[in-house]
């Protein structure tokens, strides 16, 4: 997973290991000596929701003022701690504020350029390559969602009999069909290239319309005739609506390799990659370089500096005001690791939540008058 443009959303966390809870006993353990001990007019405890349909939540309320919650709703999981209190007959949960009191980013370490920097190099030069092809020749956007029109079968029981040669000669006659209406498309994607417009791009979804349909009934003819599938190329696109195909860096020389710089923005503990991070290039003769990463966290300024990269610069617009900056050794085919600490990005999903209580139980107010939090017993 990566990181959007927006606030990620929280991830999936099973409450909770005594490991998670430093000096806490697990929300998952039953009440211990020490609740037992407690007052009947305490509500600290362990609760489990019940009386809301297909959700799961839990709630710890401990005793030194501290509480955690969690909810499972769909594909929705979230969590949230802080500190609680009790206002007469309600309990007040009060969830702590993302922790920027650390650095979001720091730095994990430097690798030389491998053989799966230089792949991912040569994906990013192809995507970009189609990203070209995509505007240049605007008219090849939709074909993959344009629809055959079926060709009927014929119903050996409901037909009169067709001689063999008749059959032969309606899979020659769309054959031909196939062929000609397969050159019309090529032409007219020739035209769109050289007069691009509106209209020429719709004559050229609708000339390949014609050739998937006539490509399918030929195919079909040549079945009914007992004879080979015929063997129909693409229409031929101008050389300018062609992208190249990927290469594979392992059939490519390491001496032959771009190489370059990348740098990979992770973040360790939700195993996550984020995108959308801006990088900042500090070269040892001053020059600055900005790129982005992208598919798996991954930013890349292809082929060796002259001048080494000495610096680098991060920040994220889901993070205004967390930028930062790192110095590093003299890198010219490195690849580049930091982390990010997702934890500081995730929103609370509530600001307070009111739980009225009832007996042994707490009522919260957020369910609509539904559903009891019961304490564990």
């Amino acid at each position: 997973m990566t990181f959007p443009v927006a606030v990620p959303r929280l991830p999936a966390i099973v409450l909770l290991a005594a490991s998670a809870l430093p000096g806490s006993p697990s929300l998952a353990a039953p009440p211990g000596p020490a609740h037992a001990a407690a007052s009947e007019a305490s509500v600290a405890g362990h609760y489990y929701l019940s009386g809301v349909m297909e959700t799961g939540s839990e709630l710890l309320l401990r005793e030194d003022g501290t509480f955690e919650w969690y909810i499972s709703y769909g594909a929705l999981d979230q969590f949230a701690k802080g500190r609680w209190s009790r206002e007469g007959a309600s309990v007040i949960l009060k969830p702590d504020g993302p922790d920027d009191a650390k650095p979001l980013y720091a730095p994990l370490g430097a690798e030389p350029w491998d053989l799966q920097a230089e792949q991912a190099l040569l994906r990013q030069q192809a995507e970009e390559a189609a990203d070209a092809v995509a505007a240049r020749c605007p008219f090849l956007a939709g074909w993959a969602d344009i629809a055959v029109t079926p060709v009927p079968t014929i119903d050996e029981a409901a037909t009169v009999p067709v001689s063999r040669e008749s059959l032969r000669r309606k899979a020659a006659e769309t054959l031909q069909t196939a062929l000609l209406t397969r050159n019309r498309a090529a032409m007219l994607a020739r035209r769109a290239l050289d007069a691009p417009s509106p209209e020429a791009n719709e004559a050229v979804g609708k000339a390949f319309a014609a050739w998937f349909d006539a490509r399918a009934a030929a195919q079909s003819a040549a079945g009914e005739a007992y004879l080979p599938d015929p063997d129909l190329a693409e229409p031929e696109l101008p050389a300018p609506c062609i992208a190249p195909e990927t290469p594979d860096a392992a059939d490519i020389p390491r001496e032959q390799w771009t190489g370059g710089i990348a740098v990979r923005v992770l973040d360790p503990v939700r195993e996550q990659t984020a995108n959308h991070v801006r990088v900042t290039l500090r070269h040892a003769d001053g020059q600055e370089e900005q790129i982005e990463t992208g598919s798996g966290g991954l930013a890349i300024r292809p082929g060796r500096p002259d001048s080494p990269v000495v610096a680098v610069g991060l920040s994220a617009p889901y993070a205004p005001g967390r930028d930062a900056s790192f110095r590093i050794e003299p890198a010219s085919d490195t690849v580049l690791s930091f982390s990010i600490d997702g934890g500081q990005l995730e929103q609370t999903p509530f600001e307070s939540m009111q739980l009225r209580i009832v007996g042994q139980d707490l009522a919260p107010d957020i369910f609509e008058g539904k559903g009891l939090y019961r304490r564990a017993r």
